[in-house]
C-alpha cells in the first residue's frame, strides 16, 4: 500500500497507482480505504471496468450487494468480456436472491471462456438454490475431479449430495 500510496502522492493522476491502493486494501479487509482508492481511481476514468469492479467488490464484502449492482453493470456494459465483472455480478445477483437473472450471467461467463471454474462453480451453487441438484452435481463432478479442484469445491458437491438426498455420496 505504501509505494502505491508515494506514486499516487508523486503523480495524482496516476489510475495504476489508485488501483492498486485499491487492490491492496481490499485484499486487506480495509473495505473502506479500498472503495476511497477506486472511487479516485473512477475520477480519473470514470469508464475503467476494474475500478468498477473493485467497488462493487468493497461493497460486496461489506454485506452491500444491492450498492454493487450498478457498478458491475456499468463495468460490463464497457467491457463485456469483463469475465471477473460477470462472475461478479452473478454472484450480486444471487446474494439478492435473483437466481435465475444470476444463472444466466455464469452462462454468459461460460460462452466466453468455457474452462471458467469459477463461474461453473458460482453456476452450480446457484443451480443448487433453485433445487436443481442434477445439474448442479453435474457440473461440481466435473469441477471436483480436475487437477482445478480444491477442498472447498469437494466441500460444495458434499453439500449439494446432502441436498438432493444422496448423503452416501456426501
Amino acid at each position: 500500500v505504501g509505494i502505491f500510496q508515494q506514486v499516487a502522492a508523486a503523480e495524482p493522476q496516476n489510475i495504476d497507482a489508485l488501483l492498486g491502493i485499491g487492490d491492496c486494501y481490499l485484499a486487506l479487509g480495509a473495505l473502506d480505504n479500498a472503495a476511497l482508492g477506486y472511487a479516485r481511481a473512477l475520477e480519473i476514468n470514470p469508464n475503467s471496468s476494474r475500478a468498477l469492479r473493485g467497488l462493487a467488490s468493497a461493497r460486496m464484502m461489506k454485506g452491500e450487494p444491492q450498492f454493487a449492482i450498478a457498478h458491475l453493470e456499468k463495468a460490463v456494459q464497457i467491457d463485456g468480456s469483463d469475465t471477473k465483472a460477470l462472475n461478479t455480478l452473478g454472484v450480486t445477483k444471487d446474494m439478492l436472491g435473483k437466481h435465475a437473472e444470476a444463472q444466466a450471467v455464469y452462462r454468459r461467463v461460460l460462452q466466453i471462456n468455457p474452462g471458467n471454474y469459477s463461474a461453473k462453480n458460482n453456476l452450480a451453487l446457484s443451480l443448487a438454490l433453485t433445487g436443481n441438484h442434477a445439474e448442479s452435481i453435474k457440473l461440481l463432478e466435473e469441477i471436483a475431479s480436475s487437477t482445478k479442484s480444491t477442498p472447498i469445491t469437494k466441500q460444495n458437491l458434499a453439500l449439494v449430495y446432502a441436498a438432493a438426498g444422496r448423503t452416501q455420496d456426501a
